[in-house]
């Protein structure tokens, strides 16, 4: 009966020293955290201060959250100034049209003057409503997706500074933890050793349970931020703009289609003889 305990005794050794040089063989390999994670499953807390550390990061994250609702909404507030920012702008816009009327008609006449047989000499007014209604409205319609353009430019180039700014912030304030900083300097220096990790059984658990964590704590960051992602740049997404467009599209076409249309009722083509 005392040989059997004993004969078992050693076999239990020798197993686990087993184990070890079998963990120890991984990591030199450079394993995957995920191929030992089995022994670091999350209802296994290896000591308190363990799991004092995973629950700062718990409560780290759920106040973030709550961070973000509310920054999210003064990125919403900003929108809705944007846009009406953007209406006190569209006047302007609106009335460089006639303008731009008066310059682009010049310049087709300059082009035009040494032809000896222009097309247009013999046009009447629907001739004229035709060829309008293609080159000076196509003319007027760069102009819009330009302007349309700039402005989407503006905004992105102000969100993602923003956004940036803001998950920078955040995940600064968490790594800048003090405790948090001396952990993580303490195992920087335990793995510039690297006999630490052939030799140290014990202290290696602990540095891989904390790099486990740290991984943890990656990805669950990883997931919510590209989550986020979409809501806070996807402009797609962003109906009130496109409503303004719409709308401001539509009077911008009233617009070129009156001031051609008012120039061939009063027959100024002539001009082009």
């Amino acid at each position: 009966m005392l040989k059997k305990k004993i004969l078992e005794k050693r076999d239990k050794f020798k197993k686990k020293v087993i184990d070890k040089i079998v963990f120890t063989i991984n990591q030199i390999k450079g394993e995957p955290l995920d191929a030992y994670k089995e022994e670091f499953d999350d209802e296994e807390i290896i000591d308190e201060e363990e799991e004092w550390k995973v629950n700062e990061w718990k409560q780290w994250f759920s106040n973030t959250e709550k961070e973000y609702d509310n920054w999210i909404q003064s990125i919403d507030d900003y929108k809705a100034q944007w846009i009406k920012e953007k209406d006190l702008e569209f006047p302007t816009f609106a009335n460089s049209l006639y303008k731009s009327w008066d310059r682009w008609r010049e310049q087709v006449k300059s082009e035009s003057k040494d032809l000896k047989e222009a097309k247009w000499k013999g046009w009447g007014k629907e001739e004229w409503k035709l060829w309008l209604q293609k080159h000076w409205y196509e003319h007027n319609q760069e102009k819009w997706k330009d302007i349309i353009a700039t402005y989407e430019k503006n905004y992105r180039e102000w969100t993602v500074n923003n956004w940036n700014k803001w998950k920078g912030q955040k995940l600064m304030s968490w790594i800048m933890k003090k405790w948090k900083v001396r952990e993580d300097r303490k195992w920087e220096r335990w793995e510039s050793n690297k006999w630490n990790k052939r030799l140290r059984f014990k202290e290696k658990k602990q540095w891989n349970v904390w790099r486990y964590r740290l991984e943890k704590e990656r990805l669950q960051w990883k997931h919510w931020i590209d989550s986020k992602r979409i809501t806070v740049l996807g402009e797609n997404q962003w109906k009130e703009w496109d409503d303004w467009k719409e709308e401001k599209h539509k009077i911008f076409e009233e617009i070129v289609d009156s001031i051609s249309k008012k120039w061939v009722e009063e027959e100024k083509f002539h001009e082009f003889k």
